[in-house]
């Protein structure tokens, strides 16, 4: 693990040797991506593709604790042989959290909208979730559980995450999704502490309970995403794959 030197997170360096001084949120050399650049990527999902042609990928910051991974998403397949995300040619990581978790796309499985289905790796449970079925929903996926679950939230950030998200949503034509957010960001934060942690003196703030999230996890992403986790042999389309 390293120290950011901008905002003091904790964050993995990816490769053997990588001396970044920035979590990939604050690193102000970060390369861009070009439309050209995915062709020698196998299949990039298509709101993927068009948010690259407009170049907002670049400056956007997903909401949660998640940054794109950007030059780095065209490393090779298998160059850490000891990391999931990277070991498995049908992967595509193009997301990280500063804790060392990954968001892949996967050319072994596609969703009811036939694009490549979203999983996110984390290595230190060795556990893949099946997250959503298309590039957009991750993006509204992300959105939906940052504004239930922060630890006391700050009304004005996390309404501009959000509405940031809405912006790229609708660049991608993903009306409902974006609509679903805007009506969230337009309500006051709340205290949603369930009663066993508040015994504990923890708070949870947000603009919907977990299991109001939860619901609209089912309705606007798909009740196969809801609670889908298994273990690493799911990437081997193993008996844990749905």
């Amino acid at each position: 693990m390293a120290i950011c030197k901008v905002c003091g997170a904790q964050f993995v360096q990816v490769f053997p040797g990588d001396t970044s001084v920035h979590c990939g949120r604050c690193d102000p050399n970060r390369p861009k991506v070009t439309v050209s650049d995915l062709e020698r990527l196998r299949d990039v999902p298509a709101s993927y593709r068009e948010l690259v042609r407009l170049q907002l990928l670049h400056d956007f910051r997903p909401c949660g604790d998640v940054f794109f991974l950007l030059g780095k998403l065209l490393c090779a397949a298998g160059s850490d042989p000891e990391e999931a995300a990277w070991a498995y040619p049908h992967l595509q990581p193009f997301a990280q959290t500063c804790g060392g978790d990954y968001w892949c796309w996967t050319s072994l499985r596609t969703g009811p909208a036939h694009e490549p289905e979203i999983l996110h790796i984390d290595p230190s449970s060795r556990w893949v979730k099946l997250f959503a079925p298309t590039f957009e929903t991750f993006l509204y996926r992300t959105a939906l559980e940052e504004t239930a679950d922060e630890r006391e939230a700050e009304q004005k950030g996390l309404r501009r995450r959000i509405l940031e998200t809405v912006s790229i949503l609708r660049n991608v034509d993903a009306a409902a999704l974006a609509d679903d957010l805007e009506l969230l960001a337009n309500r006051t934060i709340q205290d949603y502490t369930p009663s066993n942690l508040r015994s504990c003196g923890l708070k949870l703030m947000g603009f919907l309970s977990a299991e109001e999230a939860r619901e609209r996890i089912t309705r606007f992403v798909g009740s196969n995403y809801v609670d889908a986790s298994f273990g690493y042999d799911f990437l081997d389309g193993g008996q844990g794959a749905p």
